[in-house]
């Protein structure tokens, strides 16, 4: 995963509704609701608690409170699931302003104000994906390249917080395809008897390919380990959520092997060996593209 940055944005007071049913939850005295939302419209693929709203926060589903975790609390959470469900003050979960069934998921949660000025990092996370078919290494962050999403409190804080939302991008229409050739990597000690691949274009899941001519591999046994996105992706496949690749798409990606990341000694990706290629919708073939290396992800820019 991406490292953490924290990104200042200018935060936004949220507004008051109305109500028609119940709250499930009750603000407590000194607090502030910070809220979130992510628009999922073009696509329509999320439903409730699939996202969660991953970052610098603890969450408590009793209370519905964060407390403040500068390290993410190691990734492991727990975080505040999205949902679609209308606001708070009518008996949902998402911040006031928002429409319940308008496929924009959002949360409003609960937090004390610091006694300090604090920081707070954030992303997206498809916390729905699991171990499933070839899909070995679930991940599910599914936040955009480039810095992660923040705000500052400053201390005893007593404004609300809707912070910096996102619009899933709709899906496009061009094929990914990477090919490992086993016999022509880098010099190094590769472990070959398992080889995954894992990127930003499908949530950074990591996928194991296999070289028995299925799923797009050509060829059996040759040697050749073939990853092709529309294989995994979509309904009914080990990566319901994710889509096809729109044009000046940047696609991160590494390839492991068995649990090592192609990588040289300074942390740069390789590439020996490795091909990729694009198939725009109607194209009868693959095309090559290049592959951009240096520090951290190697990856490809979609023609």
């Amino acid at each position: 995963m991406k490292g953490i940055y924290i990104l200042a944005v200018t935060a936004a007071v949220i507004g008051c509704g109305g109500s028609s049913k119940p709250p499930l939850f009750t603000k407590p005295a000194g607090t502030i609701v910070l809220g979130f939302s992510v628009d999922d419209s073009n696509n329509k693929v999320f439903a409730d608690k699939d996202m969660e709203w991953k970052g610098s926060m603890i969450y408590d589903a009793t209370t519905n409170k964060v407390t403040f975790a500068g390290d993410w609390n190691g990734g492991n959470g727990p975080y505040a699931p999205l949902y679609d469900d209308g606001p708070l003050s009518q008996g949902g979960h998402e911040p006031e302003g928002s429409k319940a069934g308008d496929h924009i998921f959002g949360v409003a949660v609960f937090a004390a104000p610091p006694t300090a000025a604090q920081s707070w990092g954030y992303g997206l996370n498809d916390a729905s994906v699991k171990v499933n078919g070839r899909l070995v290494g679930p991940n599910g962050w599914i936040w955009p390249p480039g810095p992660n999403g923040g705000f500052s409190l400053t201390a005893g804080q007593a404004t609300d917080v809707k912070a910096d939302g996102l619009t899933l991008k709709k899906f496009g229409t061009t094929d990914i395809q990477f090919v490992v050739d086993k016999n022509a990597l880098a010099t190094g000690s590769w472990d070959t008897s398992k080889i995954t691949i894992k990127g930003g274009g499908w949530g950074w899941n990591e996928i194991q390919l296999l070289d028995d001519g299925t799923r797009g591999d050509a060829t059996a046994s040759d040697g050749k380990f073939t990853f092709v996105l529309s294989q995994y992706a979509g309904t009914g496949k080990e990566l319901p959520h994710a889509g096809l690749a729109n044009s000046a798409d940047k696609i991160e990606f590494n390839v492991v092997f068995n649990g090592k990341e192609y990588k040289d000694g300074s942390g740069n990706g390789l590439s020996t060996g490795v091909t990729a290629g694009t198939k725009a919708s109607g194209a009868s073939a693959f095309s090559n593209v290049s592959i951009t290396t240096g520090t951290g992800n190697t990856y490809i820019t979609v023609p």
